[in-house]
């Protein structure tokens, strides 16, 4: 019987939600220091709504929610991706190269839609805010992860990244 501590799609929304509450929460602060509280929600959701030029200058309860909706929505598909990851690569060397790579093209993903969508803002917030807080949520589900998987993160103490096959032999005379 699979161990329910490590069910995918349960540890992939957890981790979703973890990811999800830290950039919610860097957002929050971010625009409570800035004096305009849920300023990036209301302007992200606003978007979502109503394209460029629907995007009112106070805060719109109606693109919160659709910001939070699809933040959550997201937040909840990438979890459960990066556990699929997490959970392969404990249980095959080889895909902790996957691991790697699936974070920097999900960070790129995000950092990229983020300053695609900057211009339509207003310019209301920095994209450097977006690109931080998505690196801080992708930490904290990574953080979240390595220590449900205490077999995954020795392998990565023990076996070099790069080290999990060995490779072919050379033909000789060449």
């Amino acid at each position: 019987m699979p161990d329910a501590r490590h069910s995918l799609i349960r540890e992939g929304l957890l981790t979703g939600i973890v990811g999800a509450a830290v950039l919610a929460l860097w957002y929050f602060v971010i625009d409570m220091s800035a004096g305009h509280p849920l300023r990036t929600p209301s302007t992200l959701g606003a978007l979502a709504l109503h394209g460029p030029d629907g995007v009112p200058p106070g805060v719109y309860p109606m693109g919160v929610l659709v910001a939070t909706l699809i933040h959550g929505a997201a937040f909840a598909a990438f979890g459960i991706g990066l556990t699929a990851l997490v959970h392969a690569a404990a249980r095959e060397l080889a895909w902790r190269m996957g691991l790697v790579i699936g974070l920097v093209v999900a960070l790129g993903f995000s950092a990229g839609l983020m300053f695609a969508i900057a211009p339509w803002t207003g310019e209301r917030f920095p994209s450097w805010v977006i690109v931080a807080g998505s690196a801080a949520g992708a930490a904290a589900m990574l953080v979240f992860l390595w220590r449900r998987h205490p077999k995954l993160a020795k392998s990565f103490r023990d076996v070099p990244l790069g080290d999990e096959t060995e490779s072919p032999p050379h033909p000789r005379g060449r």
